[in-house]
């Protein structure tokens, strides 16, 4: 029975060993967290002792002001914001609502579930993302730092914008986080409602490259006035880039069988000296291609984000520093994946930008900002952060 023991307990240990080397080895293969295996870039990004460390590090050097009081008022905020949007749909009269949802919230009288009207609760659902917004900007405003808002359109806005599709969930909650922005006097691009005329989708429901540098001239134009500097949005011109796919046929080739569609990675001719730094950490350096493209064994043929071409995606920061570029100007964008090669088209007209992924991000962004001190912040969100599993965390903007 003894030896039995021994021999489990040492199994146990080994199996310990095994799997702690087995986490060392993938975070120093694959530091950014993607390795093209759901598994184990799930295991990378939330559950590796890696990531714990890592986080505690980011807390530490960007930390929250917050003491133990605010953080519990803030818990209670969010559980009264869950309680408020489930009672709304026990209202049976939606005038006015306030009170309703408080004599609710008194009494518990349960109502029909299909009384109200789907609007209401979509509306009332994106209500703290708006305020979480506003604070932020006036949070800004308090430094002297100017802010706009860049809504980028998921497909199902296309559609209804372009293509008079129906209006679901993600269009309604879309419609009303941007009325109530704009309401409150905050600088937004709608991108859905007036720039969706060309705008394709790949496998992975993102926007090919040439809708991202659209929206990139439209975002230049904007910092160009918010900072009062002139920016040559030629540098954005169809004619100053050619796809870089063209060299390498075998794998446009393999994108279209797989994928039905002729996908291009539009580069600039222009040779820029970039330097990209993800995490205050690791660097790449020179041209466009060598800093924010991914070598060509790392692309995707089949289901990825821009087939993993792009460098830049969502993990903690990215710091790009272009020595060539026509404005000297330092920008902090706060973005999704939609952001991904907007960041990186952007690059080529401003000197300085930091990219954030804030939903990864465990540190204090407002800290961060005090830090870095930028000459402009912008948020690049798409509206499918309307879906409740990516809300929360998108719209944590402390």
């Amino acid at each position: 029975m003894k030896k039995v023991s021994t021999i489990l307990i040492c199994a146990i240990n080994i199996s310990c060993f095994l799997i702690i080397l087995f986490m060392i080895v993938l975070v120093k293969i694959w530091p950014q967290g993607y390795t093209g295996n759901k598994f184990l870039d799930y295991f990378l990004n939330y559950i590796s002792p890696q990531m714990i460390w890592e986080d505690a590090n980011w807390t530490q050097k960007y930390p929250y002001d917050d003491s133990m009081v605010d953080k519990y008022l803030k818990f209670v905020e969010m559980k009264e914001k869950n309680m408020e949007i489930f009672c709304t749909k026990f209202i049976q009269d939606r005038e006015p609502i306030a009170d309703s949802v408080n004599y609710v919230n008194q009494n518990i009288l349960l109502y029909d579930l299909e009384t109200i009207d789907d609007e209401v609760a979509d509306k009332l659902y994106v209500q703290e993302n708006v305020k979480s917004v506003l604070n932020f900007n006036d949070e800004l405003a308090d430094r002297d730092i100017p802010f706009f808002f860049v809504l980028t359109p998921s497909k199902d806005s296309v559609s209804y914008y372009r293509d008079g599709g129906k209006s679901t969930k993600i269009v309604n909650r879309s419609r009303f986080f941007a009325d109530g922005l704009i309401e409150n006097g905050i600088d937004l691009l709608y991108i859905a409602p007036q720039h969706s005329e060309n705008i394709t989708y790949d496998v992975s429901t993102h926007w090919k490259p040439w809708d991202a540098i659209n929206c990139t001239r439209l975002m230049a134009e904007k910092i160009g006035h918010k900072l009062k500097c002139d920016i040559d949005l030629k540098i954005w011109d169809e004619d100053n880039f050619y796809d870089l796919l063209a060299e390498y046929e075998n794998v446009k080739k393999e994108i279209f069988d797989n994928n039905g569609y002729t996908y291009e990675v539009p580069v600039p001719y222009k040779k820029y000296n970039i330097t990209l730094e993800y995490a205050e950490n690791e660097v790449w350096s020179g041209d466009f291609i060598d800093s924010l493209i991914h070598s060509p064994d790392e692309w995707v043929t089949e289901y990825a984000a821009y087939h993993n071409i792009y460098r830049i995606r969502n993990s903690l920061i990215y710091s790009i520093h272009n020595e060539d570029a026509f404005m000297n100007a330092k920008l902090l964008i706060i973005g999704d994946s939609f952001n991904w090669p907007v960041s990186s088209y952007l690059s080529l007209g401003i000197s300085d930008i930091d990219v954030i992924y804030n939903a990864g991000f465990p540190g204090s962004i407002l800290n961060y900002i005090e830090q870095k001190n930028p000459d402009l912040v912008v948020m690049v969100y798409n509206d499918a952060e309307f879906y409740d599993m990516y809300n929360n965390e998108a719209f944590n903007l402390k």
